[in-house]
């Protein structure tokens, strides 16, 4: 099955392409006419938003993790208390251990 299909994809490989050759001429003549646009950097105003941006970013990190639990627990509203949810976590036995 598989040699029956690399047959057929062989076979449209080589077959010519059905478009006019006066059409596909005119195309590659276009195409080796257009030149690119220049690429010009960006002036440098317009990388300030994306440093501000990172430096929040950062910022904002090393505060979540540079706080205590506890700030955070302070911090968040709609948390529940920090005891039950301590009890639900490490009430189990832990990896390895025998109940």
């Amino acid at each position: 099955m598989t040699r029956d299909l690399d047959d057929a994809l062989a076979a449209l490989r080589d077959a010519p392409a059905p478009m006019p050759r006066a059409l596909r001429s005119r195309i590659l003549a276009d195409a080796a006419a257009a030149r690119p646009a220049p690429v010009r950097p960006a002036p440098w105003w317009r990388i300030w938003p994306g440093l501000a941006g990172l430096s929040a970013a950062a910022l904002t990190g090393l505060w979540i993790g540079g706080t205590q639990p506890e700030a955070v627990w302070d911090v968040v509203p709609g948390l529940v208390a920090q005891e039950a949810v301590f009890e639900d976590v490490f009430a189990g036995p832990l990896l390895g251990d025998e109940a």
